[in-house]
C-alpha cells in the first residue's frame, strides 16, 4: 500500500494538453495561374473549406483555397516522441502557407516556452518546413506566373491550443477567464518567449495578455504579436 501511495504523490495535479498550430508563409511567384493543381508530392489536392457548423457570412467573397494534407511524420520532440502534422495551402497571390501541428502534454505551462523555437534530434522545425517550402516551390513552378528566383525569410505565427477545461491547482475543472486571471503571469511568459515568468513585470504580464476574448466559460484566446494561446474543446 505505500508504494502505491508513494506513486501517486509524484503525479501531477494538473496536465495541460493540445497541439502547438505553427504557420509559415512564403513568397513564392508574383501570382498563382488559373490551372487547378491536382495534387502535391503524389498526394490530392482539396478545397479548403470552413466548418460549416459554426455562423458564416452567406456570401463569400475570398478565393477558396487549394490546399494538401501531407502523412504524418514520427519526431522526438522536447518531451518525447511525436506525430506532427502538416498541411500546405496555395494562396491566389502567389504564396503558400506551411502548417505544422504539433501534440504536447506537459504539467506546467512554462514547459511550453520550448516548442516556440522548436528542436527536434537531429534539425529544427524552422529548418524542416523551409526545406519542405523549397520542395513545394520546385514542383509547383509550372502553376505560378513570374515565380520568384530566391525565397526570402517567412512569416510565422505559432498558437499554443490548449484542451479544455484547464485545471486550477487543485486539479478540478475551471472557468477559462478565472484560470486567465491566476495565470496571466505564465502565459505573458509563454507568449513573449520568456523561460522565467517571475522575471516578467506585472504590467508587461497584463500588456501581453489585455487582448482576450471568451464567448462560452471554457475557451478563451489570447492574442499576441506573433504567437497566440486557444482554450477550446478540441473538436
Amino acid at each position: 500500500m505505500s508504494s502505491v501511495v508513494h506513486r501517486a504523490a509524484h503525479v501531477p495535479a494538473i496536465c495541460y494538453r493540445g497541439e502547438v498550430v505553427y504557420l509559415f508563409a512564403y513568397d513564392i511567384a508574383y501570382e498563382m495561374g488559373r490551372e487547378p493543381i491536382r495534387e502535391l508530392f503524389g498526394q490530392p489536392v482539396s478545397e479548403y473549406h470552413v466548418d460549416p457548423s459554426r455562423r458564416t457570412p452567406r456570401h463569400r467573397l475570398f478565393f477558396k483555397q487549394q490546399m494538401v494534407r501531407l502523412p504524418t511524420q514520427a519526431r522526438i520532440g522536447p518531451h518525447g516522441p511525436v506525430d506532427i502534422g502538416l498541411n500546405v495551402k496555395f494562396l491566389s497571390v502567389g504564396a503558400i502557407s506551411i502548417q505544422v501541428r504539433v501534440p504536447f502534454t506537459v504539467p506546467k505551462i512554462e514547459d511550453l516556452v520550448a516548442y516556440h523555437d522548436l528542436q527536434f534530434h537531429g534539425g529544427s522545425l524552422h529548418d524542416e518546413v523551409r526545406q519542405l517550402a523549397e520542395k513545394v516551390r520546385a514542383e509547383l513552378s509550372p502553376y505560378f506566373l513570374r515565380p520568384i528566383e530566391r525565397m526570402n525569410e517567412e512569416e510565422a505565427y505559432t498558437v499554443f491550443c490548449m484542451e479544455s477545461p484547464v485545471q486550477g491547482e487543485t486539479g478540478t475543472p475551471q472557468r477559462a477567464e478565472v484560470w486567465l486571471d491566476a495565470n496571466r503571469l505564465e502565459v505573458a511568459a509563454l507568449l513573449a518567449q520568456e523561460s522565467d515568468h517571475a522575471k516578467l513585470s506585472r504590467q508587461e504580464a497584463q500588456e501581453s495578455t489585455n487582448r482576450n476574448l471568451s464567448y462560452y466559460e471554457d475557451d478563451l484566446v489570447v492574442v499576441d504579436w506573433d504567437a497566440a494561446l486557444v482554450v477550446d474543446d478540441p473538436r
